[in-house]
């Protein structure tokens, strides 16, 4: 879903590569972008492999994984060494849908989203900043504050000091 905005931002949509445990999903993503590689596997599997990428993003999918800070990390050693990488966390529906979620279907939704104040333990000593939703810019956030905003639109991104 990120990929046509990545392109229309400047990015190269062949040196995009996207993973999901669904077969569906990665069927449809081939169908619509077929400039991008996707591969259908756990990103525990995939942060395994050698190599460096200017963002990672975590689209509606970081709940699905039961150890968020183990995941964090294992995403930041993929990050190319340079100031503009990132991680992307984001969930369209927010945080407390995501807690609702977990209550109501524990078996999938493994964990909840994580506060500000833990991505901010998780990125101690991982060269990583924690941009909440005023650092960027997004509109209403500073008239309720960052985790009031992430409450209904979850958007945070680490990137690189």
């Amino acid at each position: 879903a990120a990929l046509p905005y990545l392109c229309d931002a400047g990015a190269d949509g062949s040196a995009y590569t996207g993973i999901d445990l669904s077969g569906r999903m990665i069927a449809a993503a081939r169908s619509t972008h077929v400039q991008a590689k996707f591969e259908q596997l756990s990103f525990t599997c995939y942060s395994s492999r050698a190599s460096a990428h200017d963002a990672i993003l975590f689209n509606g999918a970081l709940q699905f994984f039961a150890d968020v800070p183990t995941v964090l990390r294992q995403a930041a050693v993929l990050l190319a060494p340079q100031r503009r990488s990132r991680i992307v966390i984001s969930h369209v529906n927010g945080a407390a849908f995501v807690r609702d979620e977990a209550v109501g279907n524990p078996t999938t939704v493994l964990s909840t989203m994580p506060s500000l104040f833990e991505l901010g333990e998780i990125t101690k000593g991982l060269d990583l900043k924690v941009l909440p939703p005023t650092a960027l810019g997004l509109p209403g956030a500073a008239d309720v504050g960052d985790d009031a905003f992430l409450e209904d639109f979850y958007l945070v991104v680490l990137q690189c000091t």
